[in-house]
This record gives structure tokens, C-alpha cells and sequence, in this order.
């Protein structure tokens, strides 16, 4: 008899909103349906996800999951003014300390749209795509599958 597929889900509890108990039987039902065996491991906020996904790979699953499916974006708005202004955000940054801030506010939308007086400078995943004085983010749901290749085993060490 074969294996059965082993997934990793690696889910937020705090995101999405309401009933994260009700995503959670959701999402193993249609795993463990399709003959998927789950491991569940939930971010916190000491551990955002990295830990959590190395625990999987190491634990030898075939596919490890990320459940960002709250459809929103973090859209951080700064209203830094000064440089004394830049250096409290930067140590707060720095220091990991999340309160809030006159300095900086988060909003959670669907879609985002800026416009400028004048072309900005444009960023998409690190890479610069040039200026541009209007600019449109939207949320396209259930677009993203992540995967992960296998763990490599160190060197030095025979299985």
C-alpha cells in the first residue's frame, strides 16, 4: 500500500478574522479528504513562521502549506516628519516593540491605490520597476500555492 502524502499547514491563528478553530477543521477536512495526512503548526508571536515551517521540513513532509488567507494586506502608512521621528521608529523596529504609533499606522485592505504629485519610485518583491504616479495592490484570493523542496540532510552526517 502506498504512502500517504504528508502536508504541512502552517497557519496564523490571530489573521483572518472570526472563527480561526472553524478555518482550522475547514482546512483539515479538505486536506485529510483529498488523502492528505496534516501536520498543523501554528505561527505565534515568537515564532512568525520560519521556525515552525524548518519543524516540518525537518519532520520529512512532501508539501508545506502557508494559510494566508485572511485576503488582506498590511498597508504600513509613515507620517515620520523629522529625523528624531525616524530614529524612535527605527529603534521601536529595531527592538520589535508593537504599540501604537503616531509615527506609523497599519491598515488591512483589499485592494490599495496610491497617487502621487510626482512618479515615485517603484518596488515589486526588491526589484526596481520604475516611476510612476499612480499605483494600484489588489488581493487576488487563492492565487498563491508556496512549496519547499525537501530538507537537504547536513553534511557530515549518514542517514
Amino acid at each position: 500500500m502506498a504512502r500517504r502524502a504528508r502536508v504541512a499547514v502552517v497557519f496564523n491563528p490571530a489573521t483572518g478574522g472570526g472563527d480561526g478553530a472553524g478555518r482550522r477543521r475547514d482546512t483539515e477536512q479538505a486536506l485529510a479528504g483529498a488523502g492528505l495526512d496534516v501536520l498543523w503548526l501554528e505561527t505565534s508571536r515568537q515564532d512568525p513562521g520560519q521556525g515552525v515551517t524548518r519543524q516540518a521540513v525537518a519532520e520529512g513532509v512532501d508539501l508545506v502549506m502557508a494559510r494566508p488567507d485572511d485576503g488582506l494586506l498590511e498597508v504600513p502608512v509613515l507620517q515620520t516628519r523629522t529625523v528624531l521621528d525616524w530614529a524612535r521608529l527605527a529603534v521601536r523596529v529595531l527592538l520589535r516593540r508593537r504599540r501604537k504609533d503616531p509615527e506609523l499606522e497599519v491598515f488591512r485592505a483589499r485592494r490599495v491605490e496610491v497617487r502621487c504629485d510626482r512618479p515615485q519610485p517603484v518596488e515589486r518583491d526588491g526589484d526596481p520597476v520604475g516611476a510612476t504616479d499612480h499605483l494600484v495592490v489588489e488581493i487576488v484570493p487563492r492565487a498563491l500555492t508556496l512549496c519547499v523542496p525537501p530538507a537537504r540532510e547536513p553534511k557530515g552526517r549518514n542517514p
